[in-house]
């Protein structure tokens, strides 16, 4: 990395993430600007995130030992916080990034808070209203969006949610839904390759 340059490691683990997150990967790429994405599979869903980030070209940059099998929320959350808490110490991010509402979202993004580097939370303020529907999915919403230095709202709704939350103002920014970018590319590349 040159002098001034950032670096945002972006951490996801589904193929979810990974096509929501592509958007995002490529434009720091591509954008030449200080802030230097380093991608990170958190092994959740190591063969489909992979897939994903193959087909948008998003280039993992490291990739995590596999979750346990087994399904344990409790052992995959240990598992992705102290694996991601020692990349941190490894790789020294500036910022780290996480999107949406799945156990790699909430592991990554406490393991960067626990070693105090800043988070942006891609996707913040959905709310179903019902901590049990979708369990753990509305209990990673709520916490990341209370750890998050940055709330990126996809809607005017979310940016509501989290101001009724108390998040402050300067910590939500309604950017739209990066699903759409990751839609707009898709269908840019089945054009090309035509």
């Amino acid at each position: 990395m040159s002098r001034g340059e950032k670096k945002v490691w972006l951490v996801f683990g589904t193929r979810p993430e990974a096509i929501k997150t592509a958007p995002i990967v490529l434009a720091l790429r591509e954008s030449g600007s200080q802030l230097v994405p380093d991608v990170c599979l958190t092994g959740q869903h190591p063969r489909l995130a992979q897939e994903a980030c193959d087909v948008f070209g998003s280039t993992a940059d490291v990739a995590m030992r596999a979750v346990p099998p087994g399904g344990d929320l409790c052992i995959t959350a240990a598992t992705i916080i102290e694996a991601t808490g020692r990349l941190i110490d490894d790789r020294r991010p500036d910022a780290v990034l996480v999107q949406g509402d799945t156990l790699s979202a909430m592991a990554g993004g406490l393991a960067a808070c626990l070693r105090r580097v800043p988070l942006s939370h891609v996707e913040a303020g959905l709310r179903s209203g019902c901590m049990d529907d979708p369990f753990p999915e509305e209990l990673a919403r709520r916490q990341l969006s209370h750890l998050a230095t940055w709330n990126f709202a996809p809607t005017g709704t979310a940016a509501k949610n989290l101001h009724a939350e108390g998040i402050p103002p300067q910590r939500v920014h309604n950017v739209g839904n990066t699903i759409i970018d990751a839609l707009r590319i898709a269908r840019a590349r089945i054009e090309i390759g035509r």
